[in-house]
């Protein structure tokens, strides 16, 4: 009678559960029983990682561009949300001749009560709908986490002032503003002619507009990264890595170079478009 012989993988698997079952017994952290306080180890691990992660973005300044400090150029930053900051940029003859082109779809640029110009960054598929959940759908929502063609938005803003926390005043100088309207416009997408592409789309209000932008974005580095870019090369320290309003204006209140053209104030009346 031959004898039978197990496959070798029965062996193994044999050795594996022999081997979980010692280790558990030596380490209760590893048994079953332990598996919720695991889960929970895990979430508080991951949480002091990234908690970790955004002071230090906070904190480790990124390079500025060398600017005159200070200046008559009252530039805004405008927390919209609990996740997206936008730039209003003040409105200089300077600022109106350059984004003129907006005219086109009806943004009052030469508008005698136009205090600022409002600009934003965000993800094509998510940012023009956001507010309508069913037109971004689950397609959006990963594009927005992974990688999404961009878009800029546009609106008329008159600055009322006053004290809020989602407000921040930054005063600059002739060349920095120069330098952050031109971040802006290369970050516009272009068509053949060179022109400003809009976007095809209605906007969230109806006094704003998209344009198609550039480069992809992605929820790591989105909105709030894109402000401090911009606010980069401007002149202004910010931190390094900013994903979220938080560590962005939590960044503009550190002690680094550049820092002192910023004279930050908060508000309490929001802007109204």
């Amino acid at each position: 009678m031959r004898a039978r012989i197990r496959p070798v993988r029965a062996f193994a698997g044999t050795g594996v559960k022999a081997a979980n079952g010692a280790l558990s017994e030596m380490i209760p952290f590893l048994s079953r029983r332990a598996w919720p306080a695991r889960r929970a180890f895990t979430l508080a691990a991951l949480g002091g990682a990234l908690g970790l992660a955004l002071a230090a973005g906070a904190l480790v300044p990124r390079r500025a561009g060398r600017r005159e400090e200070g200046g008559p150029n009252e530039v805004l930053l405008l927390l919209t949300n609990a996740l997206h900051t936008d730039i209003g940029l003040p409105a200089t003859p300077m600022v109106r001749r350059r984004f003129a082109f907006l005219k086109a779809v009806g943004i009052p640029v030469d508008h005698p009560g136009l205090s600022h110009l409002l600009v934003g960054w965000g993800g094509r598929r998510f940012y023009p709908n956001n507010g309508t959940p069913e037109r971004i759908g689950l397609g959006g929502l990963l594009a927005s986490v992974t990688a999404d063609a961009s878009v800029l938005r546009f609106a008329p803003l008159a600055d009322l002032g006053g004290e809020w926390a989602g407000r921040r005043s930054l005063l600059m100088s002739d060349e920095g503003l120069e330098a952050l309207v031109a971040f802006v416009e290369d970050t516009l997408e272009r068509d053949r002619a060179g022109a400003p592409a809009p976007l095809n789309h209605p906007g969230i209000i109806e006094s704003d507009h998209f344009y198609k932008a550039r480069p992809v974005f992605n929820a790591a580095f989105g909105c709030n990264v894109w402000v401090a870019r911009g606010l980069a090369e401007a002149g202004i320290a910010t931190g390094r890595w900013t994903p979220l309003p938080q560590p962005l204006f939590l960044s503009l209140d550190g002690p680094r170079p550049g820092n002192s053209a910023a004279e930050a104030r908060r508000s309490d009346s929001p802007p109204r478009p």
